[in-house]
């Protein structure tokens, strides 16, 4: 297949020296081998929207990775990003090379930015890394609330009633929030009023939006990580991320 027919089939708004030039790295990528890495690639996509769905002024990468998806190539692309591209799934589905891997967070043995901020009780440091999910940006911002508030004392601060948020956590949650939709703010609001994890029948029942537009923000919601699911019996469950969950808490 030609590089240029296939872009043009997928998009007509393609100036010409946009698809010369992505001929012509295509056409290199096909003679030499890279490994090419992109990071933040949800900054390419809208704000406002549902996850996924790319600005205007980035069109052109989404036409450059369908050409990575179906013109031979030796090169291997990895996309390091919070949310996934909307078309993302339906190229995984397609090709087993395409593959796509959730970072988890922190291990309990992943213990260094503990001992830099020299906090004290280690027996509980596992603790403090589930509560917040691992993740190592969340962990840096409470460790030195810890030190600060607390003297390190990690015991004196899980004793607290509420899983605490830092004022400096709040304001990262708030400005990545920013991006949902309002539906997708109206979703996570109602499932933070839960203390368990809650059936993806019920939240849309109670939901005031229509069936197809509940079922597409959940599904937005999952492609940004801030809900995951899984099967229980015949049902579906839907899980919070607590630390999002005390987030939205808080606000009510």
């Amino acid at each position: 297949r030609r590089h240029t027919r296939s872009l043009c089939d997928w998009s007509s708004d393609v100036c010409s020296s946009d698809l010369s030039k992505l001929n012509l790295v295509l056409a290199t990528m096909k003679k030499y081998k890279f490994l090419i890495i992109l990071d933040d690639l949800h900054n390419l996509f809208s704000s406002n929207q549902l996850a996924g769905n790319y600005k205007s002024d980035y069109k052109d990468y989404q036409y450059f990775f369908k050409l990575m998806d179906e013109v031979n190539h030796q090169s291997c692309l990895i996309l390091l990003s919070q949310e996934k591209p909307i078309d993302g799934t339906f190229i995984e589905a397609k090709h087993k090379s395409v593959k796509t891997l959730t970072l988890l967070g922190l291990e309990d043995r992943n213990v260094e930015i503990f001992e830099d901020f020299e906090l004290l009780d280690k027996e509980e440091w596992v603790t403090l890394i589930n509560l917040y999910q691992g993740n190592p940006f969340w962990l840096k911002l409470t460790s030195s609330l810890i030190q600060e508030l607390f003297l390190g004392k990690v015991n004196k601060f899980l004793q607290q009633e509420n899983l605490i948020l830092g004022e400096a956590l709040r304001q990262v949650l708030s400005e990545e929030l920013q991006r949902l939709t309002q539906s997708e703010k109206i979703i996570m609001t109602e499932l933070a009023k839960f203390n368990c994890p809650v059936y993806l029948t019920e939240i849309i029942h109670q939901s005031s939006f229509s069936v197809a537009d509940s079922l597409n923000t959940i599904h937005s919601l999952t492609r940004r990580l801030f809900l995951t699911t899984e099967q229980e019996n015949e049902e579906i469950i839907l899980h919070l991320n607590p630390i999002l969950k005390a987030y939205y808490r808080s606000l009510q």
